[in-house]
């Protein structure tokens, strides 16, 4: 069963790199780095969060069949997270969609996030 200590630390690194990541778009182009780099390691440290909190998961063997998809899901956008934020940095490819991606993403593990809570 899901307990709130399961999903504290990574929704709050979650709600921080939000917070950060609109901060640095008001800022607008070049980024300011300080922000940048703080937004990008909340942002890595709740990967790891999410990571640990996963495989101590799969450890207690309470997983059910239809938890993996979610997970997987999960795993897709944190990727699609990451490439996108590291290309609109770089300046490659279409920056617009980059953004939209980058802005939509977040919207897609919430939900996510929501229905594994649900299902817990």
């Amino acid at each position: 069963m899901y307990s709130l200590s399961l999903i504290l630390y990574p929704g709050v690194a979650f709600v921080l790199t939000v917070i950060f990541g609109f901060w640095l778009s008001c800022l607008g182009k070049p980024y300011h780095q300080v922000v940048f780099n703080i937004h990008k390691l909340i942002a890595l440290a709740a990967v790891v969060l999410v990571g640990l909190q996963f495989s101590n998961w799969f450890k207690s063997g309470e997983v059910q069949p239809e938890w993996i998809l979610q997970v997987v899901l999960i795993a897709i956008m944190m990727i699609i997270l990451f490439a996108s934020g590291a290309l609109m940095s770089l300046d490659k490819l279409d920056y617009k969609l980059l953004r939209l991606l980058h802005r939509i993403t977040p919207v897609g593990l919430v939900l996510l996030g929501v229905w594994m809570v649900g299902l817990g």
